[in-house]
């Protein structure tokens, strides 16, 4: 399984108490239902290049698994193709993002303040590695992706 405290909270999807192996560029903030069983740090890319080595027989999908890994594979071209050909008075978020998305790579890292457009950020803009996009909570002072930029 893989977590990271900007998502769910552990207790929503953790009520099994699963094995759990928490591969990450920092050390796991646990608590009762976040306790890893293993810990891998360091460079995430690295570390599961190196588990996708020792994998010796091609991985098996469920029928289930593969339809849904399916639809998000077409959900994210609708979106990409819906992103580009909005045409309207005003800019679309969407069309935003989607511009967004040709620029950013894995040398930019994007600082995001509370709005209505932190949300399309959240939902429709990939990134490529850890902490590369930092969007503030609802309790935060406004106006701290600009020191979060100059910090970064």
């Amino acid at each position: 399984m893989v977590y990271s405290p900007v998502e769910y909270e552990p207790a929503m999807w953790n009520s099994s108490n699963a094995l759990l192996v928490h591969i990450d560029v920092l050390p796991a903030e646990t608590d009762n239902h976040y306790q890893p069983d293993a810990e891998l740090v360091g460079d995430i890319a690295g570390t599961v290049r190196k588990i996708a080595e020792q994998i010796t027989s091609p991985l098996q999908l469920s029928d289930a698994a593969a339809t849904i890994l399916q639809d998000r594979q077409q959900q994210r071209q609708l979106l990409a193709m819906q992103g580009a050909s909005l045409d309207q008075f005003a800019l679309h978020p969407l069309c935003i993002v989607r511009a967004m998305q040709d620029i950013i790579n894995s040398d930019v890292s994007l600082t995001v303040d509370m709005g209505s457009f932190h949300i399309w950020i959240a939902r429709y803009l990939y990134s490529f590695r850890a902490r590369q996009i930092m969007i503030s909570n609802g309790q935060q002072t406004m106006g701290v992706a600009l020191p979060w930029a100059i910090g970064a």
